[in-house]
């Protein structure tokens, strides 16, 4: 009988099952383990276990050949409590270096297809968009809290013709937290480090994510704070709408109550994707009755569009962009 090295972890109790790296959903993600040291592949290596709404399965075969070099890690154990409100944070030398090969990234290359170049360049100073080796011509949506501290990356990948996420043959998404292992400078190579040299790392990263975007929010601004759902939409729909200041949640699940405290006494405009307006109503309710100071509201581009416009899925960016093309056409 054929026994195979690595396995999904076999449930146990809740402690056994994670949140998923794609649609962020707590403990439905299951992690693949090496069955002979009994040790966790890294964090984003195992598969969702809602199959249909999310879909999200990335391998160990695909892992190994992301990162040859990689060597499984223990589980990690919970920080003792004193620890808990003390995130880590990704090393600036690493975090600046993405910043300068933005001639080499595919989402970039999409937003110079619907902005003038000064438009791009603003969007990517305002947000610090970088570029990633891990995939070539992959982006960065680097999360930086208020103080401009460095939380962590997502590495995505884009069709730099459509703007639309490469799904296939699987999911390119992956984290900068995840890729700081110090066994043979994996996490300075795949991030972008020039001269491969082994860069500071924690082995035990505190990961405490915080809005994308929310390095611009300032103390007593009077502008209204847009919320949409991901990275990319943000950025398109600062673009267009510049009066705003839009940041992301990082996914449908990604609005909470530790997240939006930052936005104490702002006004708020959440705007999900069509399909999560329900569920960010619901949201915005316990918003309003944790956070009494702050003004919440729903903006509702996508609902109030005639039904013939309305498709499943779409964004604010969706909407805006097909609006730009129409009128080019």
């Amino acid at each position: 009988m054929t026994t195979h090295r690595y396995t999904l972890q076999p449930y146990k109790t809740q402690k056994s099952r994670y949140t998923c790296p794609e649609c962020g959903v707590l403990k439905k993600f299951t992690r693949y383990i090496d069955v002979e040291t009994n040790l966790h592949l890294a964090e984003h290596v195992g598969k969702c276990d809602r199959e249909t709404s999310c879909g999200y399965h990335f391998t160990p075969k695909q892992s190994f050949a992301a990162n040859p070099d990689f060597t499984p890690v223990k589980a990690k154990q919970p920080k003792p409590q004193s620890q808990m409100f003390k995130p880590d944070y990704i090393p600036r030398k690493l975090f600046e270096k993405s910043l300068n090969r933005v001639e080499k990234n595919d989402f970039v290359e999409y937003l110079c297809s619907i902005f003038e170049n000064s438009t791009v360049n603003e969007l990517l100073e305002s947000y610090y968009i970088g570029t990633a080796k891990h995939w070539p011509h992959a982006t960065i949506f680097w999360q930086l809290d208020r103080k401009e501290n460095v939380r962590t990356g997502k590495i995505m990948l884009y069709d730099p013709y459509t703007g639309k996420r490469i799904k296939q043959p699987y999911a390119h998404i992956s984290w900068a937290h995840t890729l700081l292992k110090p066994q043979k400078s994996v996490g300075a190579h795949v991030l972008g480090s020039d001269n491969g040299n082994t860069l500071p790392a924690t082995p035990k990263y505190n990961l405490q994510q915080c809005l994308f975007g929310e390095h611009l929010i300032y103390p007593g601004g009077k502008e209204i704070i847009a919320i949409v759902e991901s990275e990319k939409t943000a950025v398109i729909a600062k673009g267009f709408m510049p009066e705003h200041i839009w940041v992301a949640a990082g996914s449908l699940e990604g609005l909470t109550l530790e997240k939006c405290r930052v936005l104490h006494g702002r006004q708020v405009m959440l705007v999900p994707d069509i399909d999560g307006y329900a569920k960010w109503e619901k949201k915005m309710q316990m918003l309003k009755a944790k956070m009494p100071a702050t003004r919440f509201g729903m903006g509702k581009f996508l609902q109030n569009l005639p039904p013939e416009e309305q498709t499943p899925g779409m964004d604010i960016a969706d909407w805006l962009v097909s609006g730009r093309l129409s009128e080019n056409v």
